[in-house]
Formats: C-alpha cells, sequence, structure tokens
C-alpha cells in the first residue's frame, strides 16, 4: 500500500511538471482532498490508491518525449480524454482545465465531438466555467450528426448542469433536422431524464415517437429507456406502443401466424373444434398426413 508521503510527493511531482504550485489542501478538488488528508478507513485508502493511478497516467502521457515539440500532444486523443474524463475528479484544476481545453481546441469536428461526449460521466466534478465551455462547444459544431453525439455523451451528466444549460442542451436535441441526428441526442440524453423538468420528459416522449424512420425511433426510444423510471406512467406506455419490433420479435409472429394457419387447417382435416387447444403431449406436436387422417380404421 502506498504510503500518504509518496502519493503527496507523487502529486507534488506532477503538478510542478505542469507549472503550478505544489500541492495543497486548497488547490484541489474535495475528492482529491479527502483522499490525501482523510481519515485513515479503507475507503480513503482506496481513493488513495484511485488518485495515484491516474496520476501516474497523466504523468506518462505529458512527459517530454525526443522529437515532441508539445508534450500535452497525446492528450488530443479522444480516446484518451475519453479514458480521463471518467476520473476527472482524480485531476487538479489545472489539469481539469487543460483536458478541457484540448478537448474543445481539437482540430479535426469528429474529434472534437468524441472528447467532448466523453466527458459526461465526469461533468459534476468539473467547475461551472468548465461545464459551460463544453456545452458552447458541443453547440458549436457545424454538423448535426456529431453535434448529436456530443449532445447525447453529455446526457450522463445532465443533473450537475445549471438549468440554463440543461434547457439549451434539449431544445439543441429538439432542433436537430436530421432525423438519426436527433434520434441519438434524445437517446443520449435519457440517461439524465430525471434531472428534466416534467413538461420536458413529454417533449422527449413526443419527440421520440413522432420520429418516422423506423430505425432512428428504435435508437431514440432505446436510449430513453435509461431514464424511465422518471417518466410518468402515462409517458410510459406511448414509448412502448411507438417501440418498432425487433427482427426476432418479427419472425416470432411471423412462427406464431404460420402456426396458427397450420392449426386451423389441422383442424379442418381432422373435423376437430378450433376452440379445442392442442395437446400438450410431444408426440401430438407431430401431425400425420392428410393421407393418413382419410385412411379408415
Amino acid at each position: 500500500m502506498a504510503s500518504v508521503e509518496f502519493l503527496q510527493e507523487t502529486s507534488e511531482s506532477a503538478l510542478q511538471a505542469d507549472r503550478v504550485e505544489p500541492f495543497s489542501p486548497q488547490r484541489v478538488p474535495d475528492p482529491l482532498r479527502a483522499a490525501l488528508y482523510g481519515a485513515e478507513d479503507p475507503h480513503v485508502w482506496k481513493q488513495r490508491d484511485r488518485f495515484l493511478r491516474v496520476q501516474v497516467a497523466w504523468n506518462a502521457l505529458t512527459a517530454d518525449r525526443a522529437g515532441v515539440s508539445d508534450r500535452f500532444a497525446a492528450l488530443a486523443d479522444p480516446h484518451v480524454i475519453r479514458s480521463l474524463a471518467r476520473s476527472i475528479d482524480c485531476l487538479t484544476w489545472f489539469q481539469q482545465e487543460r483536458l478541457v481545453a484540448t478537448a474543445i481546441g481539437a482540430s479535426q469536428e469528429w474529434s472534437r465531438a468524441e472528447a467532448i461526449a466523453g466527458f459526461g460521466l465526469g461533468l459534476a466534478a468539473l467547475t461551472p466555467s468548465l461545464r459551460r465551455r463544453l456545452v458552447t462547444a458541443a453547440m458549436a459544431l457545424g454538423s448535426e450528426g456529431l453535434r448529436a453525439t456530443a449532445i447525447g455523451g453529455l446526457g450522463a451528466g445532465l443533473a450537475a448542469l445549471a438549468p440554463a444549460l440543461r434547457q439549451r442542451i434539449v431544445t439543441a436535441a429538439m432542433g436537430l433536422t436530421h432525423q438519426g441526428a436527433r434520434a441519438s441526442a434524445i437517446g443520449g440524453l435519457g440517461a439524465g431524464l430525471a434531472a428534466l423538468a416534467p413538461r420536458q420528459h413529454e417533449s422527449f416522449v413526443a419527440s421520440a415517437t413522432g420520429i418516422a424512420d423506423e430505425w432512428a425511433r428504435a435508437i431514440a426510444i432505446g436510449g430513453l429507456g435509461a431514464g424511465m423510471a422518471a417518466l410518468a406512467p402515462d409517458l410510459r406506455r406511448p414509448l412502448v406502443t411507438a417501440a418498432p419490433r425487433s427482427p426476432l420479435q418479427e419472425l416470432a409472429r411471423k412462427r406464431s401466424e404460420a402456426s396458427a394457419l397450420v392449426w386451423q387447417r389441422w383442424c379442418q382435416i381432422c373435423g376437430r373444434s378450433l376452440s379445442s387447444p392442442p395437446s400438450t403431449s410431444p408426440m401430438s406436436r407431430i401431425a400425420p398426413s392428410p393421407l393418413e387422417a382419410s385412411e379408415p380404421d
């Protein structure tokens, strides 16, 4: 188990490498403060170990390398940003700002959209100003598809946003004209339904069920399923009714209809009542041929 002194030394070196003042309780988010200066119990030790792993990863990613002029270049990879965003509460304020700046400053729009989407689970650990920058950057994406990707990804942290920012995201999602993009954005925001007002729930359900394309509608309704518990019962029913059948469900329906037709024909041949249920015996499921049925005893 790593000692507190070693953890503090590691964090100090990480911060000094970022050219800011050394570690102090006032300069870090609350989870880090608890991890480094909290009581001696197993939960705090777990936090310390988690913090150490994240800081080691940060140092490895931002270390000086021969031939690389920008030591933060590795952070521009959307997969790296998404990975670090899941543990953003283990980053210092400076590191969080650097990560957000790298995400919204990516040269490729698709990289920017993917990176912004990765911050959804870590929004609660960010400062209000950083959250606002992420939402603004998501709204500024030119392509509707990429905008939907960024908006949908932020859905996991919808509860952490100020009401005005939440409304801005909802309005942007509903305003997407492409059915696929709108479905993707609505589906992504489904995880944050509990943070929205009932009237916004109604708008989400109406928009999802009103999508004409069957597959796009399935994406929207499937995503809203993550927040179904937050919906009123009278809003859940339209979602269930409007949900398109899956290929397996459609196959099962056709097989059921075919079985019913076979049973009806067999009853006509045998002179049996249609209301009589088929026998539950396994052998009875094997119907004799019409010739066998017509032969006298």
